[in-house]
Formats: C-alpha cells, sequence, structure tokens
C-alpha cells in the first residue's frame, strides 16, 4: 500500500507574495512577450541562484491585454531584488517599454482586486 505524503505545516511552506505590475509600452505586448522580458531581466540580474530563491512563477491566466497589467508570484524575501529587476526592463521585444508595480500582496484574491482591476488613475481600494 502506498502512503500518502503528510502535508507541510504553514510554518514550514515557502511564503510568497503576490506582485501586480503594469507594462507601459507605445504598443500592447502580449503575456508571453512581458513574461520573457521579465524572465530575462530577473536572470541577468539575479542569475541562476538568485532565480531560484526568488521562485518567480508568473501566472499568464490573470494577464489583462486591456490595461496591460498582470500578476506574478514570488518568495517575501526576494521582493526587493525583483523589483529591482523589474526596473531594469527597457524594452520588450523590439518596442520600448517599462515595467512598473502596482501592488503587493500575501494573498492572490487581494492583489486581483486591489491592483489588477482598480481603475487607472484611481487608489486601490482598502476597506478601512
Amino acid at each position: 500500500m502506498a502512503q500518502k505524503l503528510k502535508a507541510l505545516r504553514p510554518s514550514l511552506r515557502e511564503k510568497k507574495r503576490y506582485m501586480v505590475f503594469q507594462v507601459i509600452s507605445g504598443r500592447p505586448v502580449t503575456a508571453q512577450e512581458a513574461s520573457d522580458a521579465i524572465m530575462g531581466a530577473c536572470r541577468q540580474f539575479l542569475g541562476e541562484l538568485g532565480m531560484s530563491r526568488a521562485g518567480i512563477i508568473m501566472l499568464h491566466d490573470k494577464w489583462q491585454q486591456a490595461s496591460q497589467r498582470g500578476v506574478m508570484r514570488i518568495s517575501h524575501k526576494e521582493v526587493q531584488n525583483v523589483r529591482t529587476a523589474l526596473m531594469l526592463v527597457r524594452s520588450i521585444g523590439s518596442r520600448e517599454a517599462v515595467i512598473t508595480t502596482k501592488g503587493m500582496s500575501g494573498i492572490l484574491r487581494k492583489a486581483v482586486q486591489r491592483f489588477l482591476l482598480a481603475p487607472e488613475g484611481q487608489p486601490p481600494a482598502v476597506p478601512g
């Protein structure tokens, strides 16, 4: 009989953050182009070891083509390093582009509600 692995306790799990970012460019870019540019910039700035520590995962199903916003999951210890790597992106494909961070959350649902779906020019809705 095969034994089932026990789930890790919450204190032993890798803690993660969800970062909402926006691509600012003259022409719209696809989720794959944005992902390739972000991963390339992170690999160049952090290196292979830093990439594995950051645990970057792009959530392609959360990409919004109209607003050019997306969500990525990263380790809570590498937030500042990944933000720095995003600032180093100067082009996506052959187009000039800049990537800005819109917000950060430890819960995906709150990141989507507050930063991904927030209208442009309005502060994110924070319950008070």
